[in-house]
């Protein structure tokens, strides 16, 4: 004689619901790439239009520009 038990059925805990944190910012956060650099530095030649200026003045600036924090403006 076969008896089911339905109480012998596994029960699942619900897994705990866990926030994960924002990454903490850390230095390397703060320095600007390669690619975003060439991208400013070419829009800040493009916005001389053809005045005096350099690659490597262009590329300081540009540097300068993104490592500099912004804050927004409202």
């Amino acid at each position: 004689m076969s008896h089911h038990n339905r109480h012998n059925k596994p029960t699942e805990a619900a897994a705990p619901k866990t926030t994960t944190p924002p990454p903490a910012q850390d230095a390397t956060d703060l320095v600007p790439n390669v690619a975003s650099i060439r991208t400013r530095a070419y829009e800040i030649c493009q916005n001389r239009n053809g005045g005096p200026g350099d690659a490597l003045t262009d590329w300081t600036q540009a540097e300068k520009e993104l490592k500099t924090p912004r804050v927004a403006k409202f």
